[in-house]
């Protein structure tokens, strides 16, 4: 498991921050480890590292469908719906965008979860 119940940070993770920009493709068990750490910095990071993996959930979630399903499956829409609401302003957009991102990428995919 890549997190534990201590606060995270990005510096624990520096190379989830450049898989979507690097086209890595990841196993499926990886990528959905990859996503729940994301969603754990979303929810209990600091407000730098709550942006950095809104944007990084944006950017997975762009990228195709099975990204789509691991980030919702994960939990992460009620965590950026809250940034949304309570984030800085760069939280705010990057929170937006990845929701955005995942509601354009797969209509679909939500009435089958």
């Amino acid at each position: 498991k890549l997190v534990d119940n201590k606060t995270l940070n990005f510096s624990q993770f520096p190379k989830l921050m450049s898989f979507s920009e690097m086209g890595v493709c990841l196993s499926e068990d990886t990528e959905l480890e990859v996503v729940q750490t994301l969603v754990e910095l979303l929810k209990r990071g600091q407000v730098e590292d709550q942006t950095t993996a809104a944007d990084e959930l944006g950017r997975l979630a762009a990228t195709d469908a099975n990204n789509i399903k691991n980030v919702v499956r994960a939990g992460a829409v009620e965590p950026l719906i809250h940034l949304v609401r309570t984030g800085s302003m760069k939280g705010r957009a990057e929170a937006a965008w990845a929701l955005s991102a995942l509601a354009y990428g797969e209509r679909d995919l939500y009435r089958s979860l």
